[in-house]
């Protein structure tokens, strides 16, 4: 037996599924982003896709397989459970090998900012090689979809051969033997016969195959993400027995009982009562009643406050699709759906999966009537933004329409949902207490299970802390009790515990305050700095990894270096220190709750008397402004003064500084959306020309990003050719106020000639920034230097001497004759020409 089998086929199927869907990423990433990325390249993402739909299409039978195995039972088709077993082992290793090799080109980490300049790190033939991998994988799971099809058949040929012998046992022997003998008269036709039936059905089978390929193939050019991930992280959260009281719920009974109308059913509640852990119990149980009959189809979505793409509107919708069509047991029934053929014809010609939300709405209505029953559980509606909730809702109402469609709705009670869903069915948590509080017990009891976590000292005062604990709860929850198990597990003596359990935080806010209070003195900064980055980085560049943020927290020292032995030496000592503030999601630190960003984000905590330095402002151009403050004193750290010789060198400094990549990448881009001046920001700026060394580094960097395999070709440049591509951009594109304090910092720079481009003024002419072009004649901008220039772009120079003129009180015209250029502006009668 395998080691993939010793721990379950219907696991690895998953593990399988979560792998081929990052790989899956970060090829198509590559593929929008990549220089001179191969067509292969967009063949292997196809071929990774499919064997991703078909893996979760196995995971009911690899289910089933378990169970069976578990029980002792043999396999219906030891062969083709041997042969499913080696492909999953199979691919695993080949799409691990996809990810290093992707993972490990360049630097262990590619920002989304550059990667449209790198190069596709993938040799030709190995890419060759993995598509041919991957589809010999999709054969074999192909190959045991349509097993269990027809292990389905023939149980249901054999109950019909039973039934018959059964009735032939009651006729005469008489008539038996009459039986007998036609049949040995007939017997060659009916060989004959079975010889063309037997060909007809493998025609049938052939052809199902073909359509299923095709099936899968659409889907996964629709599927917009992994709509399982989240269900298996809740999932895995739940505690046995708790949650039961709701499937004995009269309410939800009627809603899933429900079969000639459409059935909707809202369940709400505050911040932190375990709506999403209930929501996965649900799905849960409708898949176990899914394995036993096939009397209805489920599909599922949560949306989640941290990951953008899952409140996006038509990922939303076309996850709920993709399900839909993955569901139908006779695929020839939605392939003959002209709304489908359009999508296949779309996806052939190699256009982009829909986004119109309209349409998609439509689809989804359209996809669904074909179905006997679906049952649709959507969690988290109030974590989407506004107009997705109203697109959700307007989308929850138009199904109504339909009578084989249940369903299930878990949100806060927020205004607009409240106002859409009151007429409808619904669970109030709130006027659930006595079963949540009986959970809560559960889940405490449970937690205390954790010898190494809670000490024979704190299991002493078990009873205690748990008759403490839901006395004093209140109305508050799961969230708010997760708090307080934290809080009390930092505690050190017995009376520090009993006291903190008769003066517990009333809110879930005050719980949060204690747990900041809590942190020690010493890293107060540095936590403040993980909270910020955590939640500011994401709303202007991509989400940053653990280990680049513990390197974007390390302070300066003295000497202008950035000091690694001053940050945490792992994410381990860091969540101890924030408690239940964060946790570590994969490569990533997130906040534990959606309660926590709007904690971090609240007047409350804005107004707090001694923790308003964790404040994090939701202005998005406020918070771009400290972002650059922070990434312009880390790009001037005396590490990158000069640029690396080597491309080892270069790599080396990556690894030890991965914050330095994000910063050189992201800092331009998030500059040019910041329209008005911060004058902290403008002396960085002002710091920064002056330090061509740093800006050499970065330039360094970019060039390699670029596409560039010259690791040197900064070295061409001289130190005033990289001021002037440091200049450039600020003249042509940046807000004007930036451009204005370089100059301020920089006056002798105002009439340098900026390489083949002429001065600064003729640049922001050419460019038409006229305000620019002003107040750089106002900083010392000699309007001689144009004189050259007038010919080429006269009206460029009327519409500045219009401006200007009016700016010091002078007629342009007088202004431009005066200066002698009236050849070319004003006419030989002085009018405008």
């Amino acid at each position: 037996m395998s080691g993939l089998e010793i721990i379950g086929i219907a696991a690895n199927v998953i593990a399988v599924v979560d792998l081929a869907n990052k790989a899956g990423n970060a090829v198509y990433s590559y593929i929008k982003s990549a220089k001179d990325c191969p067509e292969t390249a967009s063949k292997l993402h196809k071929e990774l896709a499919a064997v991703q739909v078909s893996l979760q299409r196995l995971v009911p039978i690899a289910k089933k397989l378990d169970i069976a195995t578990k029980a002792g039972q043999p396999a219906q088709n030891l062969s083709a459970t041997s042969d499913l077993s080696a492909s999953i082992s199979e691919c695993l290793s080949t799409i691990s090998d996809i990810s290093t090799q992707l993972q490990g080109h360049f630097t262990n980490r590619l920002r989304a900012r550059f990667r449209r300049r790198l190069k596709w790190p993938i040799k030709e033939p190995k890419v060759r090689e993995f598509i041919q991998d991957l589809s010999r994988y999709q054969q074999t799971f192909q190959l045991t979809l349509q097993l269990d099809i027809a292990e389905v058949t023939l149980r249901t040929e054999q109950a019909v051969h039973t039934s018959t012998n059964m009735l032939l046992e009651t006729v005469s022997d008489g008539h038996q033997v009459a039986l007998r003998t036609e049949t040995a008269v007939h017997g060659v036709s009916d060989v004959i016969l079975a010889v063309r039936n037997e060909q007809t059905k493998k025609n049938e089978i052939r052809d199902l195959i073909d359509l299923r390929q095709d099936i899968n193939k659409l889907v996964a050019w629709l599927l917009p993400l992994s709509y399982n991930h989240k269900h298996d992280e809740s999932w895995e959260k739940h505690e046995e027995g708790t949650g039961d009281w709701l499937f004995e719920n009269p309410a939800y009974q009627r809603w899933e009982a429900e079969t000639r109308a459409p059935s909707l059913l809202w369940i709400y509640g505050i911040p932190g009562c375990g709506k999403t852990i209930l929501a996965s119990s649900v799905i849960e149980r409708l898949e176990s009643a899914k394995l036993r009959h096939s009397s209805f189809v489920l599909a599922y979505h949560y949306c989640q406050y941290n990951k953008e793409e899952t409140r996006s509107t038509p990922a939303i919708f076309r996850s709920i699709i993709c399900q839909l069509l993955s569901s139908f047991p006779n695929q020839s029934i939605v392939w003959e759906q002209k709304t489908v053929q359009i999508l296949f014809q779309k996806m052939s010609r190699g256009e982009g999966p829909p986004n119109g939300i309209k349409q998609l709405m439509m689809l989804v209505f359209h996809i669904a009537r074909l179905h006997r029953r679906v049952m649709l559980v959507l969690d988290g509606l109030d974590e989407c933004h506004r107009d997705t909730r109203a697109s959700i809702l307007e989308f929850i109402s138009l199904m109504q329409d339909l009578k084989n469609v249940n369903i299930l709705v878990l949100s806060r009670p927020e205004v607009d949902i409240m106002d859409e869903l009151k007429s409808y069915p619904a669970i109030s948590l709130e006027e659930q207490q006595k079963n949540l509080k009986e959970d809560m017990v559960i889940f405490i009891k449970k937690e205390f299970q954790n010898t190494r976590k809670w000490s024979a000292s704190f299991q002493r005062l078990r009873d205690h802390i748990i008759e403490a604990l839901i006395l004093g709860s209140g109305r508050n929850m799961f969230r708010w009790l997760e708090c307080q198990l934290a809080l009390i597990n930092k505690l050190r003596t017995e009376k520090e515990i009993r006291h903190a359990l008769t003066v517990l935080p009333q809110t879930l806010f005050e719980s949060y305050d204690r747990l900041l209070e809590l942190i020690d003195g010493k890293y107060a900064e540095l936590v403040l700095k993980v909270l910020h980055l955590i939640i500011v980085f994401p709303t202007v560049a991509p989400s940053l990894p653990v280990h680049t943020i513990l390197d974007g927290i390390s302070p300066i020292d003295e000497r202008g270096y950035i000091d690694r032995s001053a940050t945490f030496l792992d994410s381990r000592i860091l969540l101890q220190e924030c408690g239940v503030l964060l946790r570590e999601n994969g490569d990533y630190f997130q906040t534990c709750h959606y309660s926590v960003e709007e904690y971090l984000q609240s007047n409350y905590l804005r107004t707090h008397e001694k923790l308003a330095s964790y404040y994090v402002t939701p202005d998005i151009y406020k918070r771009g402004i400290q972002l650059l403050v922070w990434m312009l004193k880390y790009l001037l750290a005396a590490d990158f003064s000069t640029p690396c010789l080597t491309e080892a060198d270069l790599k080396k400094r990556l690894t030890e500084h991965p914050f330095f990549y994000d910063c050189a990448s992201s800092w331009e881009y998030i500059l040019r959306g910041i329209r008005q001046k911060d004058n902290e920001l403008a002396k960085l700026l002002c710091r920064y020309a002056n330090s061509l060394g740093n800006v050499r580094s970065a330039v360094q960097l970019g060039r390699l990003c670029h596409g560039s395999d010259r690791i040197n070709g900064h070295l061409m440049l001289s130190d005033q050719d990289l001021l002037h591509r440091f200049l450039l951009p600020a003249l042509e594109s940046f807000p004007s106020w930036i451009a204005i304090s370089i100059f301020e910092g920089r006056p002798e720079l105002v009439n340098i000639c900026i390489a083949n481009f002429g001065s600064p003024l003729r640049i922001a002419i050419i460019n038409k920034r006229k305000n620019l072009a002003i107040a750089l004649v106002e900083l010392g901008a000699d309007i001689h230097q144009i004189r050259e220039y007038t010919e080429t772009w006269t009206e460029e120079l009327r519409e500045f001497l219009v401006d200007f003129g009016e700016a010091i009180g002078k007629d342009w015209r007088e202004f431009g004759c005066c200066l002698g250029l009236e050849q070319g502006i004003c006419g030989h009668d002085g009018s405008s020409a």
